[in-house]
């Protein structure tokens, strides 16, 4: 399944090369998800540094509660 209405907040695009980035330690990530026979979904985020500003190479995974499918996971 793919998700739709990806969106982080607070965010802004990169005029240069359109990537989309996160200005916050602690932002807001969602996307719509949902499941064809409606079970309950969730969705799973990753989040990397961007090797340009950063002086290391991490990742952060992390995994929404389940939710009715359909609904938003935040």
């Amino acid at each position: 399944m793919v998700p739709s209405s990806l969106a982080n907040a607070p965010s802004q695009v990169n005029a240069y090369n359109g990537k989309r980035y996160v200005t916050s330690l602690t932002p807001t990530l969602s996307a719509k998800v949902t499941d064809p026979h409606g079970s309950g979904t969730r969705a799973q985020f990753e989040l990397t540094a961007d090797p340009g500003y950063a002086d290391t190479t991490y990742s952060y995974t992390g995994t929404s509660s389940s939710v009715s499918s359909a609904r938003r996971p935040r």
